[in-house]
């Protein structure tokens, strides 16, 4: 039936269908070999993300041993809470003599700590004083940690800068502490 037809078909008309069968066969083609290049990548993709949480659940042992360790060694008596973080962070300002407005810290918790972020704005401060006040806080390290520092020269006083820390302390969830 097909072929009757093509045959009835003048030559003009049969070089034109086969033209236009053949673009339709190339570009059928064409989308299949992008939709195979896809699906290649795709499978690439999960195979190295796949190859990199192997990794990570081979190392898991090792990073609960590490993680073990380090919290043997960290003393839950030296921790802070959020008011006293607050209070240790004020009374280190004083002793440096930085004039601090402290903001409420806030509390996120996981299985085995509560993380506390705070704000502390220094303001109109001598660069000696934020120095001494800095090496204060890093000696408190690791049970206060300054997250970021963005330090800004007064507009009038160019020798007084106006200083905005995040300082994180942790403690242990009561059940950790036991341990």
């Amino acid at each position: 039936m097909i072929r009757r037809l093509f045959r009835k078909m003048s030559t003009r008309e049969q070089f034109l269908l086969c033209c236009m069968v053949w673009c339709a066969l190339v570009l059928l083609g064409v989308f299949l070999i992008v939709s195979l290049v896809k699906v290649g990548r795709g499978l690439s993709e999960t195979g190295e993300t796949l190859a990199m949480h192997r990794q990570w659940y081979a190392l898991e042992p090792v990073l609960e041993a590490e993680l073990q360790e380090t919290m043997e060694k960290l003393n839950p008596e030296n921790t802070f809470s959020g008011p006293a973080l607050a209070g240790r962070i004020d009374a280190l300002a004083r002793s440096s003599r930085v004039t601090p407005t402290l903001n409420t810290a806030r509390a996120r918790e996981d299985d085995k700590l509560k993380i506390y972020s705070m704000r502390v704005n220094l303001q109109k401060d001598g660069l000696p004083a934020l120095l001494d006040f800095d090496e204060k806080i890093q000696s408190e390290w690791p049970y206060i940690k300054i997250e970021s520092i963005r330090i800004s020269a007064d507009s009038r006083e160019r020798d007084k800068h106006d200083v905005l820390y995040i300082i994180n302390s942790f403690e242990f969830n009561e059940a950790q502490g036991q341990q």
